[in-house]
């Protein structure tokens, strides 16, 4: 993820924040998409993982981000639901969208290596089953953020689901994550 965050920043010459916002967020409407967000925000940002005294609160907690600036394809982005609800309708519909054509589409989700396309992790009936579960149905693809957000795509049922949780606000080592993949097995409909 972060060498296509790089291999887009150096297509477009635009640094990577840029460019999500020039090709992504705008096109899309997504005003509540950014990296490095202002801390006039602050209120509406979730606090993710412990830290010192107190919780990581509006930077990007991901240590090779942070080292990046807090902008990188791996990680920093801070977005909502309906922002990403909005993403993942461009990829079911690139005709309305417009974000990419169709074939593109195709050419990221097409022979997947390990469980991978480009920028997306892909359910293809893989010995490792992705954090969407073994129900979601094949074809789909999805990516998962560490603090525990999730974003799951399934084309043939135009079904989208987001997760924004929290699995790393009492830390990292604990077993929060294992519900996620609990409540996508158990609660998708097949």
């Amino acid at each position: 993820m972060i060498l296509l965050g790089e291999i887009a920043s150096g297509l477009t010459g635009l640094t990577l924040d840029a460019c999500a916002r020039e090709f992504v967020f705008e096109p899309l409407g997504m005003t509540d998409s950014m990296f490095n967000p202002p801390s006039s925000l602050l209120y509406r940002i979730a606090a993710t993982e412990p830290f010192g005294d107190g919780y990581v609160h509006g930077v990007v907690h991901d240590e090779k981000s942070f080292h990046m600036g807090g902008v990188c394809g791996a990680a920093g982005l801070f977005t909502t639901a309906g922002d990403l609800h909005t993403y993942a309708r461009a990829w079911l519909d690139p005709d309305r969208h417009q974000l990419l054509s169709r074939d593109k589409i195709d050419e990221c989700l097409a022979d997947p290596f390990d469980g991978r396309g480009l920028g997306w992790e892909i359910w293809h009936g893989q010995q490792q089953v992705p954090s969407c579960g073994a129900l979601w149905p094949h074809g789909g693809f999805g990516h998962t953020g560490f603090t525990g957000t999730s974003l799951w795509v399934d084309p043939t049922h135009e079904l989208i689901v987001v997760f924004l949780t929290h699995a790393v606000h009492f830390g990292r080592n604990h077993s929060l994550r294992r519900c996620g993949r609990f409540c996508m097995t158990r609660f998708i409909p097949h």
